[in-house]
């Protein structure tokens, strides 16, 4: 493919599918991050992406619905707002603001009552999470050393703000451990000036939270880079003397502490985890006053969001099977109440919801067929406050195709499912399997399944398979530890298995299959073609394929050591037997890889060292590069260049249309 593919017919067919999806919706929050509610339920701040032109990356702002009046308004000033929480009194919402602007941090403060901003807290670095107290008297401020990486679900890449005062030849230096990567907490009690410290020596913070109004819950590790994460610890830190102590040593990872306002209940997920900020797992309770630490029951639910609504209720929200799941748990006899089954998904990445009033909670809901829509959810009863759909939503909508929900059985018999999105009409269709991140993540009955190429694929006449393989979050954590030692074993068997299934039903077209994802996904499209000669066509996404180089190159090394259970000073094992680039020699696929200049956690040399594997072994291959991007292809228009290029790419290898119905076409013509 030429580097430039602007003005080709099939470049501007997806421009323009583009610009009828997301030009109606310029100006307007088209998705929600975050959302969060005032004590007495009136407003519901909501955080989520604003496009204001069909170019670079959409703004992050933050829109407030105001119950009362059926109206809403955005706040801030500044081009990216996000993390808002209300403070429990008084109608002051606190918010972070351009992280990045300057290498300064900022925290605002907006006065619902008279409208505007009541107070900015500038930090000499980028602030990443806010809290109010429970009493609303402080709020406390996490914060980010600007050599800090981002987490790969935030596209990897470092906090780093250029230095133009720097001469261009100055050369980038990386310590052992870098000075400026430590994660640290502030506080700033209301009606002062500024933030203080939060003492904290040789621990980074990686996430916080209030218990009570004199202790901080913070997960913490010794390492500050990007691989400590998994090696943290819930801590609990005392504001009268300072002091510290661990609360809990999980086993695996963990995240999202919560913290009981009267400072009794320390919570936490614990959980077999592959990317920091993507927890689900089971819910860990530290009663302080005793010391007793117990798991509790959540209904089979894998969770992934927690809370206090008072003393004595956990609320969460999670994933069971296909199913997004809200209850709460009574702590006095850790009695669970579902309020809330959907069979779609809330917020972005994975489902939560918040209390807003005495009773109620809301979230931002969308399924397949239906659009982000803020919701109320009271007496198990959901009511629609404010859509976000619009004529382009309508035209998404449209085009789609339906989704429905699959099980089939592994090699093993073990029940896998996943969802396909597939076009009207009889099959066979020509099938392309979109494997997810993580591993441990899962598939969601999303909007556009959060990916935009899902709509566009089925538009074309592809039908797009979603497997939740093993080591997927919603089936308990056994299953998700599954994959644990074993990556690129089972798991791509499973994958295998679901599209044999859909072979055998005359939904797929064996001879018309492909394969793609991103991160884990992009490192099981590179395994796959070397164990099967199935795929007519491959697109790995910011692979993993050698392990060796990937340990020694990535920010993120701890993950491959744990999710293989093994070390690269073994010669014989799976750091070597199951890395790609060594077995290219058993691919026939023709393979076009993809990746990120600025990605750290799974670095371009990855997708390079196999497009070069590939070429010696006569495969055809391309390597496509996009140089301001990390972990993924998220600008505008690098993304319409990167959906051109695999429906290129598939084109070539596998139409849409069989050979059979081309000939005919061209005969008849």
């Amino acid at each position: 493919m030429k580097r430039d593919l602007r003005g080709t017919p099939l470049f501007e067919e997806i421009a323009e599918h583009f610009r009828r999806a997301t030009a109606p919706g310029l100006g307007t929050l088209s998705d929600a991050s975050d959302v969060h509610a005032s004590a007495d339920g009136r407003y519901v701040a909501i955080a989520g992406s604003v496009a204001d032109q069909l170019a670079g990356l959409p703004s992050q702002r933050i829109l407030v619905y105001d119950r009362a009046e059926n109206r809403s308004f955005t706040v801030g000033d500044r081009n990216d707002d996000t993390y808002p929480r209300w403070s429990p009194h008084d109608g002051l919402l606190a918010f972070v603001s351009d992280r990045a602007c300057k290498g300064i941090g900022v925290a605002q403060i907006f006065d619902v009552a008279s409208p505007g901003i009541a107070a900015a807290l500038e930090l000499d670095d980028p602030v990443e999470a806010l809290a109010w107290s429970p009493d609303g008297s402080a709020l406390l401020l996490q914060t980010a050393g600007r050599g800090s990486d981002r987490a790969g679900a935030q596209g990897s890449g470092t906090l780093a703000v250029d230095d133009p005062s720097l001469p261009d030849w100055t050369p980038e230096v990386e310590e052992a451990v870098p000075q400026e990567a430590w994660r640290r907490l502030w506080l700033h009690r209301l009606g002062s000036r500024g933030a203080r410290p939060v003492p904290l020596t040789g621990e980074t913070v990686w996430e916080m939270a209030w218990c009570g109004n004199e202790t901080i819950l913070a997960v913490t590790s010794d390492d500050p880079r990007e691989g400590g994460w998994y090696d943290a610890r819930l801590i609990a830190i005392s504001l009268a003397d300072g002091s510290r102590r661990v609360l809990y040593e999980p086993e695996y990872e963990i995240g999202l502490p919560a913290g009981s306002p009267d400072g009794r209940y320390a919570a936490v997920v614990h959980a077999s985890c592959s990317d920091r900020g993507i927890v689900a797992g089971d819910v860990v309770l530290t009663d302080l006053r005793g010391g007793a630490v117990r798991q509790l029951d959540a209904d089979g639910v894998d969770v992934t969001s927690i809370g206090f609504r008072d003393a004595t209720h956990l609320y969460f929200t999670g994933v069971r099977g296909f199913e997004t799941v809200a209850g709460e748990i009574d702590l006095t006899n850790d009695r669970v109440t579902v309020f809330w089954i959907s069979g779609g998904a809330a917020l972005r990445r994975y489902p939560a919801v918040v209390p807003c009033s005495s009773a109620g909670y809301v979230t931002v809901a969308h399924a397949y067929d239906r659009p982000p829509v803020l919701i109320a959810i009271e007496g198990g009863e959901e009511t629609e406050m404010l859509d976000f759909g619009n004529e382009g939503t309508d035209y998404v909508r449209s085009i789609a195709g339906t989704l429905e929900t699959l099980t089939w059985t592994a090699r093993d018999g073990r029940e896998i499912g996943g969802y396909l999105a597939r076009p009207s009409g009889d099959g066979p269709f020509p099938l392309v399997v979109t494997v997810h991140g993580g591993p441990t993540w899962c598939f969601l009955n999303a909007w556009q399944m959060y990916y935009r190429l899902t709509v566009l694929l089925v538009a074309r006449g592809y039908a797009v398979l979603h497997p939740n393989p093993r080591g997927s979050s919603g089936r308990g954590q056994e299953f998700a530890r599954l994959v644990r030692g074993d990556m690129n074993g089972e798991d791509a068997h499973d994958i295998l298995a679901g599209v044999d299934f859909l072979v055998a039903k005359g939904v797929a077209d064996r001879e018309r299959l492909a394969v793609t994802g991103g991160s884990y996904g992009g490192m099981m499209s590179s395994w796959l073609v070397t164990q099967t000669d199935m795929f007519a066509a491959a697109i790995p996404v910011a692979p993993v394929t050698d392990h060796v180089s990937q340990h020694f190159t990535s920010n993120i090394p701890a993950f491959d050591t744990l999710f293989f259970a093994d070390s690269p000073d073994d010669l014989g094992g799976k750091y070597y037997s199951r890395s790609a680039v060594l077995n290219a020699r058993n691919v026939t696929t023709p393979t076009l890889h993809i990746a990120g200049a600025r990605d750290r956690c799974t670095p371009p040399t990855q997708a390079l060292e196999f497009h070069r594997a590939l070429v010696e072994a006569g495969v055809p291959t391309e390597f496509v590069l996009y140089p301001k991007e990390g972990h993924g292809v998220r600008e505008y228009e690098a993304y319409v260049d990167y959906c051109t290029r695999i429906l290129t790419w598939l084109e070539r290898y596998v139409p849409a249309a069989p050979a059979r119905t081309r000939e005919a076409a061209t005969a008849a013509s």
